[in-house]
């Protein structure tokens, strides 16, 4: 499976914390999102509304009884404090592999995305630093929570590296 190598400037993103079973997500996230983007507007410092990312920490995303916890988040300026129900990080700028796809959500391409972007990290001996987990990115000219039919729909997911 193809990648990148991308360079990523330091992101302070913030956003909120989403737990569900694999299952629910694909329902709670989209339904985060909304949450955010409408609080979005009464937020100075927001840099790229348009611009998401979702973040999976080592240490926080396997939770008790087969739950995920991920981050939905947008970019702020460093400056920005958390409002209250909302979370800041700090990630370090670093370079890293960036895997894409493109097409609808529901083809079964997608369910084997995941998968084989794991298996090439595997196989080709990609430098993966998993103490600090991975980011997905989506943009809204390229992606629609709400419909995930769109033969456009993009995601790019990207491991930081050691």
């Amino acid at each position: 499976m193809e990648h990148r190598v991308v360079e990523l400037p330091e992101l302070h993103l913030l956003g909120q914390r989403i737990v569900g079973k694999p299952g629910e997500l694909s329902k709670l996230v989209p339904k985060g999102w909304r949450e955010l983007h409408s609080r979005l507007p009464s937020i100075e410092g927001v840099l790229e509304p348009s611009v998401q990312f979702g973040f999976l920490l080592p240490k926080e995303h396997l939770m008790p009884l087969g739950r995920i916890a991920t981050f939905i988040s947008v970019r702020v300026d460093p400056s920005v404090e958390a409002p209250k129900g909302l979370r800041r990080h700090s990630l370090p700028a670093s370079s890293y592999a960036e895997f894409t796809y493109e097409g609808s959500f529901l083809d079964p391409a997608f369910k084997e995305f995941y998968p084989r972007m794991f298996a090439a990290i595997r196989d080709d001996a990609i430098p993966f630093d998993a103490t600090r987990g991975w980011l997905e990115r989506y943009e809204d000219a390229t992606h629609d929570w709400d419909d995930k039919t769109r033969p456009d729909n993009r995601i790019a997911v990207l491991f930081p590296l050691a």
